[in-house]
Formats: C-alpha cells, sequence, structure tokens
C-alpha cells in the first residue's frame, strides 16, 4: 500500500501584479482512500470562493491519481446554525457526496494535566479572538 498526500493553494495577482496566496488544503492519501485534514482562506478575494477552488483542484489531482473516496471529516449536526462547525457543514455539503456516520473520533489522554492546560489556553484564544472582533468598526 502506498501513502502519500497533496497540499494545494491558489494564489492571487492583484493589479500591482504582486502575488499573494488566498487559500490552501493539505489533503493525505491511503490506498485509493483520501483524507481531508485542512483548509483555509486569508478571506481575501471572499468572493472568488477561493477555499472552494483549492478543494476543486486538489479533487481533481486526487481523481486522476486514481482515488475513489475522499473522506471530509465531520460535520455539524444539521439544523444547528449556531455550531462551531455549521459553516464547515455548508462547505462540505457544498461538493456533493454523501453522508456517513462512524463511530467518531477518541481521545486518549496520557497527560491529563497539560491537556487540561492545551484546553484551558485554547479557550482564553477564543475569548481574545472574540473580544478583538467585537472592537473592530
Amino acid at each position: 500500500m502506498r501513502a502519500c498526500g497533496w497540499f494545494a493553494k491558489i494564489r492571487w495577482k492583484n493589479r500591482k501584479l504582486s502575488s499573494f496566496s488566498v487559500a490552501a488544503c493539505l489533503i493525505g492519501r491511503f490506498d485509493r482512500r483520501c483524507y481531508y485534514l485542512w483548509a483555509g482562506s486569508t478571506g481575501q478575494q471572499r468572493q472568488l470562493m477561493p477555499a472552494y477552488a483549492v478543494m476543486w483542484q486538489a479533487m481533481l489531482a486526487m481523481e486522476g491519481a486514481g482515488c475513489t473516496d475522499l473522506d471530509l471529516w465531520g460535520l455539524a449536526p444539521p439544523g444547528l446554525p449556531d455550531h462551531p462547525w455549521a459553516r464547515l457543514r455548508h462547505f462540505k455539503t457544498g461538493f456533493g457526496g454523501r453522508e456517513t456516520s462512524y463511530a467518531g473520533a477518541w481521545e486518549q489522554v496520557f497527560a491529563p494535566l497539560r491537556n487540561r492546560l492545551l484546553h484551558a489556553g485554547r479557550r482564553q484564544r477564543r475569548l481574545l479572538v472574540k473580544a478583538s472582533r467585537s472592537l473592530r468598526p
């Protein structure tokens, strides 16, 4: 069995002909199944939907390499617009396909104190990001 992955990015040229990345994704592959590991966009040129474009390019590359499945990894429950993954659900279901339920991801904690500190740090970061957004004009 063979394992490989793709990293794709979309670059945009502005009027000054300088180029910058506006979206990227990381896809892992094992045999004929691919796994969506990460994707993101800068928010620039949002009207062009660069996140969709970069995923589409990655999907074309996967198909060309003989992959038959793409696991997009998790969705928000339907009908919950305030769920943190609600926008991800819209993005992921926009590609078609079918929803498949598995047992879920499980986490084994080997260092409980470190784990609690990590989660506390993440909560603090979320609060800081939320506060900084509320200060924007």
